[in-house]
């Protein structure tokens, strides 16, 4: 079934609307490999690793402050663009997607799926729980799009897998240490929101703050080192031959 909603004529609805279908069929004709995945996610542990050896040897971070810190860092979790439970349960899309009707219009293929969606949004929202694989599914999730953010509720960094795989990043396979810390990059960029003008408001569990974490002394260090690290920064030029 996935094969004829990918093949079916829903033009420009099908970037968003069946961004997980495509990634299934992809991931099933093996285009799109489960080891390449599990690289990415090994990645992000590892940036992980070194955002809490960056945190335990600061020294203007002290007590209750650093503690509130390596723990957001611990509990920041890693999303895709997709579920785990695509991978582990084969059909699961094919019982999603059984009650979608396909036609050779494609007016009636836009309706349909609109009508679809909506469905499928009020069922998740009224049967949702933790022990029904299909409604932990959004069909908002597109994991051959082009999103990078981290999500301050719940301290997670979303990734969609596009983004992380071949020519743009090169995760899958053997390659020198010192590319993959270049590639790490937009992991590392996105894990930074936690501790930036937002992020210095949520702790790890996603409780918003109505003051900021650390008193004001500890406020100011941090501005002068984000500041340090801007000019330095800016000091670099790129020569052209």
């Amino acid at each position: 079934m996935l094969s004829n909603l990918c093949g079916k004529n829903v033009q420009n609805s099908s970037d968003e609307s069946f961004g997980l279908a495509a990634f299934k069929a992809l991931l099933d004709s093996g285009y799109i490999q489960a080891q390449q995945i599990q690289e990415t996610k090994n990645a992000f542990l590892e940036v992980k690793r070194n955002f809490l050896y960056t945190f335990q040897s600061v020294d203007w971070a002290k007590g209750v402050l650093k503690r509130l810190f390596l723990n957001k860092v611990q509990t920041m979790k890693f999303y895709p663009g997709f579920p785990d439970s695509l991978i582990t349960q084969q059909n699961i899309l094919d019982t999603i997607y059984q009650d979608l009707e396909i036609e050779d219009n494609f007016f009636l293929d836009v309706m349909n799926f609109k009508k679809f969606k909506t469905r499928y949004f009020f069922t998740r929202l009224w049967y949702g729980n933790a022990e029904n694989s299909p409604s932990k599914i959004s069909l908002e999730d597109n994991p051959l799009g082009d999103r990078s953010y981290y999500d301050y509720i719940s301290n997670t960094v979303h990734i969609d897998i596009g983004l992380l795989s071949p020519p743009g990043f090169l995760y899958f396979g053997s390659i020198p240490k010192y590319l993959k810390f270049g590639e790490y990059s937009l992991l590392s960029r996105e894990m930074s929101h936690a501790f930036d003008a937002s992020g210095t408001f949520y702790d790890g569990k996603g409780g918003k703050w109505e003051k900021i974490w650390w008193p004001t002394i500890l406020e100011e260090k941090y501005d002068f080192y984000v500041q340090c690290l801007q000019n330095q920064l800016c000091c670099y030029r790129i020569l052209l031959k």
